[in-house]
This record gives structure tokens, sequence and C-alpha cells, in this order.
């Protein structure tokens, strides 16, 4: 959420978690087909704002959303 670009933020969403680095974190599924982009961009937008308020906006969430569904490669 603090970093400079939202990849992880929204590769997690996506995708979720599942191998967590510690076991305590557990893990999370993935809602790649509970959100079209606009939605998931719109949640991204809402947890930098909310959770890294001292931090600039991320900007072409779209494409950066589209991106990422395209080539979701190993996270």
């Amino acid at each position: 959420v603090h970093s400079d670009k939202p990849n992880n933020l929204i590769r997690t969403i996506l995708y979720g978690v599942q191998k967590p680095v510690d076991s305590s974190l557990g893990y999370m599924p993935g809602f790649a087909d509970s959100f079209n982009d606009k939605q998931l961009a719109t949640l991204v937008s809402y947890i930098r704002a909310q959770y890294a308020p001292d931090k600039a906006a991320w900007n072409n969430l779209d494409k950066i959303i589209s991106d990422i569904r395209a080539n979701p490669g190993n996270h």
C-alpha cells in the first residue's frame, strides 16, 4: 500500500496468497473473477487513499491492471 507501484497489491487481490511467507499469516483467496478492471481500480485507489494518505495516488491503474491480468506470471 505504501509502495511506489500498485502491482503487488493488485496481484494479491487478483490471485490471492496461496503460500504465505509466514505460516501465521494464513492464505487469501484470489478475487480475479469477482472484480472487473474498473471495480478493482476503484478498490485499489480507495485502499491507497485510506491506508497511505501521505502518498500520492497511483496513476494508470486501468493499464496496470489490464497488463497484470494479461501476464499473471509467478507471484
